[in-house]
C-alpha cells in the first residue's frame, strides 16, 4: 500500500512539473506577431487600432482579452480651452501586469486631432517591437 501511494505521489509530482514547464511566462518585451487587446478609451481605441494597421505595426489586434499577450490602455483628449491641443497616453502591459511600453503625446495644432495622436503612438510602439 505504501508503495502504491508513493508511486501515485511521483505521478502527481511529474504531472505538476510538466504543467509548470508548459506554461510560459508572460513576455517582458513586445515581440513581432504578439496578440494585443486594446481597452476602451472613449473612442480613441478605434483610432489606435486603425493607426496600428496603417503604420504596419507588426502586432495582431484581438477582440478577446483572454487571447492577448499584452493589453493596451490609455486615454486621449483635446484641451477644452484650446481646441488645437491634443493629448494622448498609452501603456502596454503584459499578462503579469508589467508595463513594457508607455508613450505620451502632447501637441499643439495637431491637424487631425486623435488620428495624429494615434499615429504617433503607433509609430513609437513600432520602434519598441523586437524582431521586426
Amino acid at each position: 500500500m505504501f508503495r502504491e501511494i508513493r508511486c501515485l505521489g511521483l505521478v502527481i509530482l511529474a504531472a505538476a512539473c510538466a504543467a509548470a514547464q508548459s506554461s510560459s511566462p508572460a513576455p517582458q518585451q513586445l515581440i513581432s506577431g504578439a496578440n494585443v487587446f486594446i481597452e476602451q478609451m472613449n473612442g480613441f481605441e478605434d483610432y489606435l487600432a486603425a493607426a496600428i494597421h496603417a503604420k504596419h505595426v507588426p502586432l495582431v489586434v484581438v477582440t478577446d482579452k483572454d487571447k492577448a499577450d499584452f493589453t493596451i490602455s490609455g486615454n486621449a483628449s483635446g484641451d477644452y480651452r484650446d481646441q488645437h491641443r491634443q493629448r494622448a497616453t498609452i501603456k502596454v502591459v503584459n499578462r503579469n501586469g508589467t508595463v513594457v511600453f508607455a508613450y505620451a503625446f502632447d501637441q499643439d495644432y495637431a491637424i487631425h486631432g486623435k488620428q495624429t495622436a494615434a499615429e504617433a503612438c503607433a509609430k513609437n510602439l513600432k520602434k519598441e517591437i523586437v524582431g521586426h
